[in-house]
């Protein structure tokens, strides 16, 4: 736990915060602002896209794991984890 928060410090480090009597949530171009752990912060958009992932022959090692994974998901689903409880 202690190593999550050191992340989250560090993030906010890397972050620009800014405070202002008017607090903004949502986008604005391509600034994001919202808050996190009760600081304000403002980030750059993210250039990912759904029709790049969908599309984009640079994702297609992606959507094969995805689609991987998903399959491994439903396929466990139903599976009775009676067998695996530890005593």
């Amino acid at each position: 736990m202690l190593k999550l928060l050191a992340i989250f410090e560090a993030i906010l480090k890397i972050m620009a915060t800014y405070e202002s009597f008017i607090k903004l949530n949502g986008a604005v171009g391509d600034l994001v602002f919202y808050n996190l752990n009760g600081k304000n912060v403002v980030r750059k958009k993210s250039g990912f896209n759904k029709t790049a992932y969908k599309k984009s022959p640079t994702y297609e090692k992606v959507r094969q794991n995805s689609f991987e994974f998903g399959h491994c998901s439903k396929s466990w689903k139903n599976y009775p984890f009676e067998y695996f409880k530890l005593y």
